[in-house]
């Protein structure tokens, strides 16, 4: 008990035990955020190649937009042959939760960058940025699920009953309206987050280059910016041919976010400030600072 309790005093309550605790938090912080960024980045591309397969597999072009298939096809990535693993579904669709997570993990590394610049330059567009992307993947992941359902109940009717309806051309038709209309309210539905993301891009590009001396990013920063990252994604879209072409540019805004949060992680892994203020010792309280030498013996 009286070595816990000197190593209480001088050891974990020292002011080089507390600046220590501080800086491993630091790093911590920021190691955790690219972490779970990557982890994010990574659950976001399978919701991404899954929904897109399926597409390819039972949705085309040839009418409009999203309209379902008159027969389907096998798909390249995943099998769709008995309408798809609804586990498969389920977990493409739950990346729509982990939006918010992203979100933060995101845009509190790169408000720590930005934030010398001041509050217009660091918190409004990281504030934008996460708006963007919780709406886009409430949008998207969560909604894009329900465009599963019409092109599996006409390619695999659940009953004999089903199927001969399947056969009519009225049905069909009924499908391609119903189908289509989906497409146009989920498009709409993610545009003010398709929106946001793009002006936040735009808006962190402007201040790591115009205001570099002031952030913890150089300029070739930018390199990470969504916005060059569409560039490089269309240009290697357009030399590769389908249906990787069509993967590859149709995972476009994981692209996006997964190179920001890279180099996110590049220039601040070794940055030792703090995300969250860290509570530390006071030392200038208790018996521990009383100055004995100071008390005259009457």
């Amino acid at each position: 008990w009286t070595t816990i309790a000197t190593r209480w005093k001088g050891g974990f309550r020292g002011p080089s035990s507390s600046q220590q605790y501080i800086e491993n938090m630091a790093w911590t912080q920021v190691q955790a955020c690219g972490v779970v960024a990557l982890l994010c980045s990574a659950w976001n591309l399978f919701g991404d190649l899954y929904f897109l397969d399926f597409y390819a597999a039972h949705m085309d072009e040839e009418d409009q937009f999203g309209s379902v298939r008159a027969v389907s096809q096998p798909g390249n990535l995943f099998r769709f042959d008995d309408g798809g693993s609804s586990f498969g579904l389920v977990l493409a669709q739950a990346g729509g939760w982990m939006y918010p997570l992203w979100a933060c993990a995101t845009t509190l590394p790169l408000y720590k960058g930005l934030r010398g610049a001041g509050f217009w330059s660091s918190v409004a567009p990281c504030a934008v940025l996460a708006y963007g992307l919780c709406v886009v993947g409430g949008a998207l992941h969560s909604a894009f699920s329900f465009l599963t359902v019409l092109p599996n109940a006409y390619h695999h009717p659940a009953s004999e009953e089903c199927e001969q309806m399947t056969e009519s051309s009225t049905i069909f038709q009924f499908l391609q309206t119903t189908q289509t209309t989906i497409v146009r309210h989920l498009i709409v539905g993610c545009l003010p987050g398709y929106i946001a993301c793009n002006v936040a891009s735009a808006w962190i590009f402007f201040v790591v280059f115009t205001k570099s001396h002031q952030i913890k990013f150089p300029k070739w920063f930018n390199l990470f910016n969504p916005f060059v990252t569409m560039a490089w994604v269309a240009i290697l879209s357009s030399l590769l041919p389908d249906p990787w072409a069509f993967y590859i540019f149709g995972s476009l805004g994981t692209w996006g976010v997964l190179i920001l949060n890279l180099g996110l992680s590049y220039f601040l892994w070794d940055s030792q400030d703090n995300l969250f203020p860290v509570p530390t010792e006071n030392t200038c309280s208790g018996s521990d600072n009383i100055s004995y030498g100071s008390v005259s013996k009457k």
